[in-house]
């Protein structure tokens, strides 16, 4: 196979290097400027993307499209040649709403039943994702879950360190939780380690540097994740649930843990957090809760052995949810030879 990405680099970071080859996939940058996160004011930026992709297209024939969520599925039916199949790759849960009003939710829904149509395949990482689908779509849907793929984080072994530390690897997106996470732990022999970028990285950064404990490292590569993992203790795992996709769905980190054997700090109200607790390597936090944070870290601090616990059950649940285990669903998606 041949693998082009057709990426939007919406801060202009790349000039120098738009197209590139990286692990034997070719990477296509349209410097387009953006803010990520502006909601409507991108439309335009998000109009001349879409126009971009479309004038690669007809210049290097594809013969088929792998298409990243709705504002991905939006640009490949629009802008495909010769009616390629497309797959509409559903990693986004579009039953709600953030700073728009209920009034989008119904356009939202009318465009993913259309996209859906139109869709030859479609990918999905959760079972919510199938409710509101027809029936028709649910045919031709295809669960591939999020599983880490091992060969970027493994071995697990933990470096050691005379001090517990606490860590946050991904987009840098939750501000309160994050902010309180670092206030809750301002007072305990703990250290705090952020890796990863986001639209919250420079507020969270403005408050990192008045703690001594806090390292904030922005943007990493898949090459470094593993050593990332190795140099923590315990994962930070909280969300703003009010957020209906981040209380339902089980986030990448989480599989994460589960694979690097690293157990959690995860936000009492997300479902995922029950099957943690209940397991043994879970520990319920309440993120927009100073108090809480303390409290439950505190205890680890204090109670070293409950954490060893938590190590010992992950050991055989590493196992499972690997991406090797659900990869070779995608033979059935593009079958070419």
């Amino acid at each position: 196979h041949r693998v082009s990405v057709l990426c939007w680099d919406r801060h202009q970071e790349y000039l120098e290097a738009h197209q590139v080859e990286l692990d034997g996939v070719n990477l296509v940058r349209f410097p387009i400027k953006s803010t990520l996160g502006s909601g409507l004011k991108q439309l335009p930026a998000y109009w001349n993307y879409s126009q971009a992709c479309g004038a690669w297209m007809k210049t290097h024939p594809v013969d088929a499209i792998h298409a990243h969520d709705l504002d991905g599925m939006l640009v490949a039916v629009r802008q495909r040649q010769r009616q390629v199949p497309i797959t509409f790759d559903m990693h986004e849960y579009f039953e709600y709403t953030r700073k728009v009003t209920d009034l989008t939710r119904p356009l939202v829904r009318w465009l993913v039943n259309r996209m859906t149509a139109k869709a030859n395949a479609i990918v999905y990482v959760h079972d919510i994702q199938l409710e509101h689908l027809s029936k028709a779509a649910q045919a031709k849907a295809i669960f591939i879950p999020n599983y880490p793929d091992e060969a970027s984080y493994l071995p697990s072994t933990k470096v050691p360190s005379k001090r517990l530390r606490v860590g946050y690897i991904g987009k840098i997106r939750q501000f309160e939780q994050l902010k309180n996470l670092i206030e809750a732990t301002a007072d305990l022999p703990i250290d705090l380690h952020f890796h990863g970028d986001g639209i919250h990285y420079q507020h969270v950064l403005d408050v990192a540097k008045a703690y001594p404990h806090v390292t904030m490292t922005g943007r990493f590569s898949s090459a470094e994740v593993g050593d990332l993992y190795r140099h923590i203790d315990l994962l930070y795992v909280a969300y703003d649930t009010k957020v209906v996709q981040y209380r339902r769905v089980e986030p990448v980190k989480f599989y994460e843990a589960v694979l690097t054997q690293t157990p959690i700090l995860v936000e009492g109200t997300m479902d995922v957090a029950r099957w943690a607790i209940d397991a043994g390597f879970g520990f319920a936090i309440d993120g927009t809760s100073v108090t809480s944070i303390h409290q439950v870290i505190s205890d680890l601090v204090n109670h070293p052995q409950k954490l060893q616990h938590a190590q010992a059950v992950l050991a055989p649940l590493s196992q499972r949810y690997r991406w090797s285990d659900v990869v070779s669903r995608l033979d059935a998606l593009y079958p070419f030879s």
